[in-house]
């Protein structure tokens, strides 16, 4: 009897289904499969080489020492970022040379744990102990790190709660301020952070007279920063103008003029307003051609900010402080005077940094700090480094929310969809707004919880409208996909038929092997594939298509160590990178295009074997006595395409002295050999098809001829 495998669309499956011929799927899964790749089609290619390109930053050390990081400005202008121990990197694909070379501020322990999101040319990193930083490109060969040098807050919501006074001191020489606590407050990891100090201006007003001489005359200017009222008096003619400046009187706009002509028909001016922004001088300005004008401009009490950034630690006591005035403020802040009201930037110090961040309508996001790991700040739109807010609140201010989260690891990525998607240890959030058109503003902004899979602290990716994600114990891969019909995002466990490629105990004497994931790169052209890289220095890949619900897995080994891997676009296809230790050195590698099937070697010189091995075959797919007969299989015929030496042998063969090697012929339409097996009547029937030469190898089908035993 002939049997036919005419997909391979599932891959390998766990050991625990291999009895499992009820399921729909056996008869298109494999037992193992090493070093090739399941197409979209469910067909069978053998995976290409490694290209070496140089060694990594630094060449001699167990752990992996660089992390790579893509940088993409679009499909044509793509970069591989290489951060080493206080230095980084960046390799150009299209010519494999390293364009240029700087000084990092991550240290190597640290840099595992480094996010990353790109606008433009510039790369946003974060980290729990690191200030943010950008890394900007300013072209092929300049490069540069800079702080992320953030305004108006976030802030501490407690820090001024501790009967401590604030005040400001004293003018130093050079141009700084420095601030006066009335207890020991100051520490030495406060320096770079914000402190913001707030007081009550009592109202004040100005008055005068502007003279009937034709020319046109000014006012003293005065600060107004809430509600303000303005008056003229007397008979006269002439102009009035009630002016605004924005830069402490460089420039002056006109907030009202009044012309009079005749002072027995029309009346004085009287009216009134407010003002919304801080540090706002106003002035009378006239032209008066008959009588006097008299005026009244009276400013009623307001909330003043000044905010600063601490410089340098003078005592517990002192801090020398930088004025952050905002716009084109000028003068001078209030000076030794007492507050109570004041706080101290969310941000710096033993409190930490944000852990993550992202992009969302138009605003910066952070989150996961230490000191608040459940929080999430979200910038003013349009003006990224902006976290202030206005009083009153409008919708363009910044915004934070806290989460209601059950473990205090935090936030430690955010994934910008349709929502913002928060991922914990314990649990995935969905951070919506519910103002026009789904727009979210300080009054508009809702967190739902969505699953409690919880994730690993590992860069996810974005596959069809899909975030794949490693679970938090780092053996199952979720994904979350947003779902009509429950107006939020389920998970599906993508990796649940092959779950011992992660955790598979081999020995009752000895726990599993460490396979946990530990990196996940995604290379979209051609063929969809998810590359995860495992602790133990192998890879696998899930051939991932949603909308064919197809999720297909292979183990990818090498005769080295994988310790990192991205993946960027070139010029006609996504290529992978990886750094990998090959006899104690780590190199910096990229896996061939597979479409020119040229490269079948790892980095030149190392051979690997790529293998397909059958479940055990069962003839009549219901499970019953047929599945446990001992069966023979004296011969099989495989069809494939554009193939050079294989060899075939039973699937007990595990030493492989019965095999049979095929040549199979190279060329586009589809080739049939049937090949002789040196086998046996066996229950676990299979086949087993490798290869370890420098040939490619692409299987559409496999038709086993089986005689059934007793």
């Amino acid at each position: 009897m002939r049997t036919l495998q005419p997909s391979f669309a599932r891959g390998e499956i766990s050991p625990d289904l291999h009895a499992r011929v009820d399921l729909a799927f056996y008869n298109i899964a494999l037992a193992k499969l090493v070093n090739m790749i399941v197409l979209p089609q469910g067909v069978l290619t053998r995976r290409p080489g490694f290209l070496s390109m140089g060694p990594a930053l630094t060449a001699g050390s167990d752990a992996c020492p660089v992390r790579l990081i893509p940088f993409i400005y679009s499909r044509e202008d793509a970069m591989v970022v290489e951060l080493g121990d206080g230095t980084v990197r960046v390799w150009r694909p299209q010519t494999g040379e390293v364009t240029e070379e700087i000084a990092s501020p991550y240290a190597g322990a640290d840099i595992k744990d480094v996010r990353y999101v790109q606008s433009g040319n510039v790369l946003f990193l974060t980290h729990r102990d690191y200030p943010v930083k950008l890394l900007r490109r300013n072209s092929l060969t300049s490069w540069e790190f800079s702080d992320f040098e953030f305004r108006k807050g976030p802030w501490l919501d407690d820090s001024g709660g501790e009967d401590i006074d604030m005040k400001i001191l004293a003018v130093l020489s050079n141009g700084q301020y420095r601030v006066q606590s009335s207890e020991a407050y100051f520490t030495q990891d406060m320096e770079g952070r914000l402190l913001r100090l707030r007081y009550t201006v009592e109202g004040s007003f100005i008055e005068g007279t502007l003279p009937a001489d034709g020319e046109w005359n000014e006012s003293e200017a005065m600060e107004v920063g809430d509600q303000w009222h303005f008056q003229t008096f007397n008979a006269w003619h002439g102009t009035v103008q009630l002016q605004k400046s924005l830069d402490s009187g460089t420039n002056w706009i006109t907030v009202r003029e009044y012309s009079r002509a005749n002072a027995n028909e029309e009346g004085n001016l009287d009216f009134s307003g407010a003002e919304s922004e801080e540090n706002v001088l106003y002035r009378v300005r006239g032209q008066c051609t008959g009588g006097t004008i008299r005026y009244r401009l009276e400013a009623l009490g307001y909330a003043k900010t000044n905010i600063y950034r601490i410089r340098e630690i003078v005592t517990e006591t002192l801090a020398d402080c930088e004025w952050q005035p905002d716009k084109f403020e000028a003068g001078t802040p209030i000076m030794d005077r007492v507050t109570v009201d004041w706080s101290l930037g969310a941000w710096g110090g033993s409190d930490g940094y944000p852990a993550c961040s992202a992009f969302y309508q138009e605003r910066y996001v952070l989150a996961g700090s230490r000191k608040q790991p459940q929080t999430i700040w979200f910038s003013r739109i349009g003006d990224y480094s902006n976290f202030g807010v206005s009083d009153p609140l409008i919708d363009s201010d910044a915004v934070n929310i806290t989460i209601a989260g059950d473990d205090m690891d935090g936030i430690h990525t955010l994934a910008a969809m349709t929502d913002i998607l928060a991922l914990t240890p314990t649990g995935e959030w969905k951070i919506s707004g519910y103002g026009e058109n789904g727009a979210l503003t300080p009054s508009a902004i809702t967190a739902h919880r969505q699953s409690n899979t919880g994730s690993a602290p590992i860069q996810p990716v974005i596959v069809g409208g899909q975030v794949v994600m490693a679970q938090t114990m780092r053996t199952d891969i979720e994904t979350l996909q947003y779902l009509f019909e429950y107006d939020g995002y389920r998970g599906n466990n993508i990796s649940i038929l092959s779950r011992h490629l992660f955790e598979w105990k081999t020995s009752a004497d000895s726990p599993p092997p460490a396979r946990r994931a530990e990196r996940i790169a995604y290379q979209q052209i051609p063929d969809s594939l998810i590359w995860i890289a495992l602790e133990d220095g192998t890879a696998v890949t899930c051939t991932f298509e949603p909308e064919h619900e197809m999720a297909a897995w292979a183990r990818q080994e090498t005769d080295g160590f994988i310790g990192d891997i991205c993946c960027v676009p070139a010029e006609k296809h996504s290529e992978l990178w990886a750094a990998v230790r090959r006899e104690g050195v780590w190199g910096i590698e990229r896996l061939a295009p597979r479409a020119p099937e040229e490269v079948f070697t790892d980095a030149g010189q190392y051979s690997y074997e790529s293998l397909i091995e059958t479940l055990r075959i069962n003839l009549d797919g219901q499970g019953n006595s047929l599945m446990a007969a001992r069966k023979h299989i004296p011969h099989v015929t495989l069809y494939t395409l554009r193939s050079g030496e294989a060899r075939a042998a039973p699937k007990s063969d595990r030493e492989r002295a019965r095999d049979r090697k095929i040549a199979l012929g190279y060329g586009p339409e589809v080739h049939e050999e049937r090949v002789t097996l040196d086998s046996g009547f066996e229950s676990g029937a299979g086949i087993q098809i490798r290869t370890d030469g420098a040939e490619p190898l692409t299987v559409l089908a496999i038709s086993p001829s089986v005689t059934a035993g007793g």
